[in-house]
């Protein structure tokens, strides 16, 4: 077992992408140096190796010596969750206060180009500041409140051993950060549009210098909200855990499977209701652009309908087999 590849593989996923490379070479040269050292010439013994990790000390505080930052609001043993939680809902809720103003604004047009400017600037900053005083707010509670939060760099090294060190983790299992940031974004705008105007996704007319919008659903979407925002918090737990975890497991393969059969449900159900769609819809499709009589057809719906099912279903099966597949690399991996 090969305590070295383990213990910077620790060390050095705390680390900006930037510094890994320099900081796994410096590293193992002085991990290498000081086992030379300890063998006096011959080769090291596994004992001699945990001897010097062990010396070492915990991997979190080996990699704060190479970011060499200090925090004092938020500990080190929090500041990269913070760091990267801001981050998220600040890209998220940015996003979703900027497009629903751009559309408000293209819906009421205001008085000149100058204030409508004004009014989006303002709206979009005053957004990121309550995000960021929110998230930030919650981890400073967390520092004042949490005894144990304040004591990370004392207890680091209390009850740490080298034989606690995870094994490393093969690329195939892996999971990028951007995967679940993104999925993360999309699906708070999304939930952030649907929560505050349902009627946003629909078509777009302007009519006499009037934007109109026409909804592509019916009231029925207002009174499944609950259901649909119950799937959505599903969806950003599960990408939360991928986020934290980093690596794909046997308990985050179920999960994968488990967190989405709410949004399966909501979604198969939802579409098989033959009120779902709003008819207004389908009758501007064909005044705008003379369908001749196509986009008012009676089984045109319903054929929509049933496509946006079998997409739901072949995505959760998709989404199943991937969980399935990576369970099984991590079956054979512990087998070998």
């Amino acid at each position: 077992m090969d305590w070295t590849d383990r213990y910077i593989d620790a060390v050095v996923r705390r680390l900006p992408q930037q510094q890994r490379e320099a900081a796994e070479q410096d590293l193992r040269s002085l991990i290498d140096g000081l086992a030379k050292t300890k063998a006096q010439g011959g080769n090291p013994t596994d004992d001699d190796i945990r001897g010097i990790l062990q010396e070492l000390g915990h991997p979190r505080k080996m990699a704060d010596k190479y970011r060499g930052r200090q925090q004092y609001l938020i500990s080190p043993d929090y500041f990269d969750l913070y760091w990267l939680i801001l981050r998220i809902v600040l890209l998220a809720v940015g996003g979703a206060t900027l497009l629903a103003m751009v559309i408000q604004i293209a819906i009421q047009p205001p008085p000149s180009f100058g204030s409508g400017l004004g009014s989006l600037i303002s709206g979009v900053w005053q957004a990121l500041l309550g995000a960021f005083a929110m998230v930030t707010l919650i981890f400073v509670l967390n520092e004042r409140l949490n005894p144990q939060a304040g004591k990370w760099a004392e207890n680091l090294d209390k009850d740490w051993k080298v034989e606690n060190l995870p094994p490393v983790i093969r690329p195939s299992l892996k999971i990028s950060k951007s995967d679940p940031i993104a999925a993360i974004i999309f699906t708070l705008i999304f939930a952030v549009l649907l929560n505050v105007n349902p009627g946003l996704f629909g078509l777009y007319i302007r009519q006499n210098d009037t934007l109109n919008i026409i909804p592509l659903f019916s009231s029925r979407l207002t009174d499944a909200l609950l259901w649909i925002n119950f799937s959505l918090i599903c969806t950003i737990l599960l990408e939360c855990v991928k986020l934290a975890v980093g690596h794909w497991t046997i308990l985050l393969a179920g999960m994968q499977i488990l967190f989405k059969i709410p949004g399966v449900l909501a979604g198969v159900w939802l579409f098989s209701d033959d009120s779902i769609f709003n008819t207004a819809f389908f009758q501007s499709l064909e005044e705008l652009f003379h369908t001749g009589g196509a986009a008012t057809a009676p089984g045109l719906p319903g054929i929509i309908r049933k496509i946006i099912i079998a997409v739901i279903i072949i995505g959760f099966l998709a989404d199943g087999l991937t969980a399935v597949v990576k369970a099984g690399r991590i079956l054979l991996k512990e087998k070998k």
